[in-house]
This record gives C-alpha cells, sequence and structure tokens, in this order.
C-alpha cells in the first residue's frame, strides 16, 4: 500500500455556544491498480476512498465534549458520508464502527452524545450503507460480522458512565 491522504477541516463558532466542524478528506492508493491486477478480478480499479461531513456541537469548543470534558446538557453531532473502495485501503485500518470495517462500502453515518450528567453520557451511532460495487467482495479485518456484505443498516445505543 502506498496511500496519499489529504484531510481538510475548518472549526468555527455558528453562535457563542455551538462550534461546527465541516471536514473532509481524501485517500488514492497509488498501488491500487496492483492490488486489482493481482486479485484477477476484472472490472474498475477502486482505488480512493473519501468522506465528507459535519459535526456540530454545543460547548465552547467541540474538542471538550469529544474529549469527555463536558458538562452536563453539552451535546454533539457528526454526520458523514464516506465511500471507501476496495483496494483503496488496508481493511484493518478502516473504523470497525462503520460497516463493520469493510472496504468496497459506502454510505451516511451519525454520531451523537448527549451529556446527562457530567459523568453520564447517552450516545447513538446509526449507520446506513451497502456495497459499492457489486462485483467485488466487502472484505474485512474480521469484524463483527463474518459474511460478505451487501447492505448495512447499524442502530447503537449506548450509556456511558464515568467514576
Amino acid at each position: 500500500l502506498a496511500i496519499l491522504d489529504i484531510p481538510a477541516e475548518l472549526n468555527f463558532m455558528a453562535t457563542s455556544n455551538i462550534g461546527v466542524r465541516p471536514y473532509a478528506e481524501y485517500a488514492y492508493n497509488t498501488l491500487g491498480s496492483d492490488r486489482q491486477a493481482a486479485s484477477k478480478v476484472v472490472g474498475s480499479n477502486d482505488d480512493n476512498a473519501w468522506l465528507v461531513g459535519v459535526a456540530v456541537g454545543s460547548a465552547k469548543d467541540l474538542k471538550s465534549v469529544e474529549s469527555g470534558k463536558g458538562k452536563a446538557g453539552d451535546w454533539s453531532a457528526n454526520l458523514w458520508y464516506q465511500s471507501v473502495g476496495a483496494y483503496a485501503l488496508d481493511p484493518s485500518s478502516v473504523d470497525s464502527d462503520i460497516f463493520d470495517g469493510r472496504v468496497n462500502m459506502e454510505g451516511l453515518a451519525l454520531k451523537a452524545q448527549y451529556l446527562a450528567q457530567d459523568n453520564v453520557s447517552l450516545n447513538f451511532t446509526g449507520a446506513w450503507g451497502s456495497r459499492k460495487n457489486e462485483n467485488l467482495a466487502s472484505a474485512g479485518s474480521g469484524g463483527d460480522i463474518a459474511l460478505n456484505l451487501k447492505d448495512l443498516n447499524l442502530y447503537q445505543f449506548d450509556v456511558t458512565y464515568k467514576w
């Protein structure tokens, strides 16, 4: 793998207590065509990955909520769309929380958090995606689902208590 990765983000305050972060990332595997040829699968050279999203939060800065230093009543939400080509990334480097850590998947994801108390957070993660290229497998690095995914709909609720 030889990945060229280009991240971008912009942080600003929409109001005195609402922070916003639009962001994007593009990754290109310069050796993707070699991986495609080695797989002996005829088809497109699916060698790039990208995502675009926006994070919004109620704290003076988004980092305080995201790093667990928020206070009761703080909230944050992160919504993004991602597309990961079959030969774009090493399957072991893909986030296992979204689309079970698979390549050749694309779709929408949402993470939201509300701090009910300083030490109690309510969390929601949702992901709605499908296989990007129907002619290729949605390979992964041994996530929660062992089968070749075609579609994935994730709804996960968590309560976190810190003492």
